[in-house]
């Protein structure tokens, strides 16, 4: 796993429970504006060893030896993958009603994404929302195939941790000599983050890059009514989201590819092995975002405003 962060302070409310249930409570929540430069090298960096003893427990709850199943979810990311996949993981989340306060969000989101990869593999369709309409479009097939390469399916997971809490920060810029200037930056704000890299070195610009494409990508897919109504920005029930600017899908997808080529591009991608990665969602974003809209309108509905987006926006450090 690699990460850069800041500490920053706990967040408030149902967000300070996340934290405390979070697989990474040093590592992920508290971590200040560099939240985009997280990434993980294998479906198990996601997840807690309680999640482990969990998936051995619902899944092999005869196994005497559960230590030694642990270790090879731990070691072995085609086991860990099958048991992603066993319905009675499905089942446990949806029949009981505290399961989510024993599971951490990453296994929260990889069991999500398998059960959407399962429903893919039944309908042949996703449904695309136009002007009023519903239209229904068979590439099922083509979702399918992401979310079973397993880079990508690491990639989206860890990606909608990162959005479980927003986060601000204040930054002095010299404007000229002898006169600073505070800048206020939102690691959610897409126009914020272009401005951001603007300012810094271009040694500095891979974590912008990235997160500017992947604002686009959870927008078209966790909340495409938005993008199909720009005016329910301004009435929106979560702070983040009035201040996002008013964009069609079309330019999020022409922003999201042109971001995700320049990090793809940047000598940080290279050696955080994430090039192939960035430079696929570049050509792939529209397709991308299917997955995550079908998991927020059949799997998160009215929750994805209580997962997602935390953190008052004016925090800064």
């Amino acid at each position: 796993m690699a990460l850069f962060f800041e500490p920053r302070r706990r967040p408030g409310g149902v967000h300070a429970e996340l934290a405390e249930r979070d697989p990474y409570p040093n590592r992920f929540l508290d971590l200040g504006f560099y939240t985009f430069y997280i990434t993980f090298m294998a479906l198990s960096d996601l997840l807690t060893e309680n999640d482990l003893l969990i998936l051995t427990q619902i899944v092999t709850p005869n196994l005497s030896d559960r230590r030694r199943a642990m270790r090879a979810l731990r070691e072995d990311d085609d086991i860990l993958e099958g048991m992603l996949k066993d319905q009675r993981i499905m089942r446990f989340l949806v029949d009981d009603p505290l399961s989510l306060l024993q599971i951490s969000p990453g296994l929260f989101f990889l069991v999500l994404l398998s059960k959407v990869a399962g429903d893919m593999k039944t309908r042949p369709y996703t449904v695309e929302k136009q002007s009023r309409f519903n239209t229904f479009v068979f590439d099922s097939d083509d979702v399918l195939s992401l979310l079973e390469d397993r880079a990508i399916l690491e990639y989206l997971a860890a990606m909608l941790l990162s959005f479980i809490r927003i986060n601000t920060i204040s930054i002095p810029v010299r404007v000229r000599k002898g006169f600073w200037r505070k800048y206020h930056f939102s690691d959610f704000d897409i126009e914020n983050l272009i401005h951001y890299a603007q300012l810094v070195d271009e040694d500095h610009r891979f974590g912008p890059y990235k997160r500017i494409a992947d604002v686009c990508l959870f927008i078209m897919g966790l909340f495409p009514e938005y993008v199909q109504s720009p005016e329910l920005f301004e009435s929106a029930s979560t702070s983040h989201l009035r201040q996002v600017s008013r964009r069609s899908r079309e330019e999020l997808t022409q922003t999201g590819a042109r971001y995700y080529r320049a990090a793809a591009e940047h000598k940080t991608a290279r050696e955080l092995q994430l090039a192939d990665v960035l430079e696929f969602l570049s050509n792939h974003i529209a397709l991308l975002s299917k997955p995550l809209t079908v998991m927020a309108m059949s799997y998160l509905g009215l929750l994805k405003g209580q997962v997602f987006l935390g953190a008052d926006p004016g925090a800064g450090s």
